[in-house]
C-alpha cells in the first residue's frame, strides 16, 4: 500500500488547479476575437455577410429559397436557427453559435451559416 504524504497530495491538487486554469485561459483566448462576421452560404455561393459582436442588436434573416424557407437570427455574437420548414429541423436543434468556426446546417434547404474571424482559419484551439 501506498502512503501519500502532505506533499504528494498538494502536488496533485496543484496539478489538477493548472490544468483546470489552463483550459480556462485557452478558451477564452479563442472566444475573445473581437471582430467577428456571419457568413451564409446557399447552395454553396454567398448568399450573405454580416460583421457582428457583442453590441449587435437583436436582428432576424429571412432565407427563401428554392430548397425551402428558413429564420436565422442574431443577437449580440450569438447566432441560431430559429425556423425552418425542413422536415426533421436538424437545423433548429444544433442551437446557439457563438464562436469563430462554429457552422449551422440545414442539409435539405443547402444552407450553411458559420462564424468567421478576419485572421486565418487556424485559431489556437484547432491547432
Amino acid at each position: 500500500m501506498i502512503i501519500m504524504t502532505k506533499w504528494d497530495k498538494l502536488l496533485i491538487i496543484f496539478i489538477i488547479a493548472a490544468s483546470i486554469i489552463g483550459i480556462k485561459v485557452t478558451a477564452n483566448m479563442a472566444t475573445n476575437e473581437e471582430s467577428m462576421y456571419l457568413v451564409i452560404q446557399l447552395d454553396g455561393k454567398e448568399y450573405k455577410k454580416l460583421i457582428i459582436d457583442s453590441n449587435t442588436k437583436y436582428t432576424t434573416i429571412p432565407i427563401k429559397s428554392d430548397h425551402g424557407y428558413n429564420e436565422v437570427k442574431i443577437e449580440g455574437k450569438k447566432v441560431w436557427m430559429e425556423n425552418s420548414d425542413c422536415r426533421d429541423k436538424i437545423c433548429e436543434k444544433l442551437g446557439i453559435i457563438e464562436k469563430p468556426n462554429e457552422t449551422l446546417v440545414c442539409i435539405p434547404h443547402r444552407l450553411s451559416v458559420k462564424l468567421k474571424t478576419n485572421n486565418s482559419d487556424v485559431d489556437i484551439v484547432s491547432y
